[in-house]
């Protein structure tokens, strides 16, 4: 490896990902980014403290009992994953997307047309990305 390049790896700043949701699917997620070298979880939020807790833990994040109160306090996020059950996709991707951070979404994306269209919407109002998980 050159040492321009090693300089530059060095110097390159890690993305900031925020997760809301810390249940099953939250697990791989969390395995995912202990294995990253350009991405680092640095909140977890969920309304079930000790779910949160344990999967911070995981990969030294802080935890947070929302979504709102993660948003709050971590400022500088580049993303967020939302793994939360499908009912709540909508509200807590549209606040993200509103504040112009892109939102990772996981499947299935939500309930209805109408709240899909929602989300795209703010989407493209923010002009962010916004994708669904596909395994």
């Amino acid at each position: 490896m050159s040492s321009a390049f090693s300089v530059a790896k060095r110097n390159m700043k890690k993305l900031r990902f925020g997760l809301v949701g810390a249940g099953g699917i939250a697990q791989a997620y969390a395995q995912a980014f202990n294995e990253s070298n350009c991405c680092d979880l640095v909140a977890v939020a969920d309304v079930r403290a000790e779910a949160a807790g344990a999967l911070a833990e995981i990969v030294g994040a802080k935890t947070y009992a929302d979504h709102i109160a993660l948003a709050k306090a971590e400022t500088e996020l580049d993303a967020v994953i939302v793994a939360t059950p499908p009912v709540s996709h909508p509200d807590i991707a549209c606040y993200f997307l509103e504040r112009g951070i892109p939102v990772l979404c996981e499947k299935p994306l939500c309930l209805s047309v109408s709240e899909a269209e929602r989300m795209i919407d703010a989407a493209e109002r923010a002009g962010v990305l916004f994708t669904m998980a596909s395994k």
